[in-house]
């Protein structure tokens, strides 16, 4: 099921080591994207989905750009995207942090931006 792939994916990339990271993002993109297609998710989620897919299509290109171009099998989930996912940030702004700016993203600043 689709609960059951990206509770696997999610898996991978909780015990990847450095190295083995990078391949696991564009499937986590692809997956996310299939999610986003569900009519019934809470608006806040699909928010929540959003930004993250965002967040995953900027990292994909940052990483297809260090890596020469190979697009890393994640080409055919960005398609038609690339222009609006910037939305005029770096890309460092949320993802260049690490994790625990993802932490404070989604749990403060994500809904008081949602709240005006």
């Amino acid at each position: 099921t689709m609960r059951e792939s990206l509770c696997n994916t999610l898996e991978r990339l909780r015990l990847a080591s450095k190295s083995d990271v990078i391949p696991i993002i564009p499937i986590l993109l692809a997956q996310v994207n299939e999610l986003l297609t569900v009519k019934e998710l809470d608006p806040l989620l699909q928010h929540y989905l959003g930004e993250a897919k965002e967040d995953l299509e900027s990292l994909v290109r940052d990483l297809d750009i260090m890596t020469g171009g190979g697009g890393g099998g994640g080409g055919e989930s960005r398609s038609g995207s690339d222009s609006r996912s910037h939305g005029g940030r770096t890309g460092t702004s949320r993802t260049g942090t690490g994790a625990g700016s993802r932490k404070g993203s989604a749990s403060t600043v994500g809904r008081k931006s949602i709240a005006r």
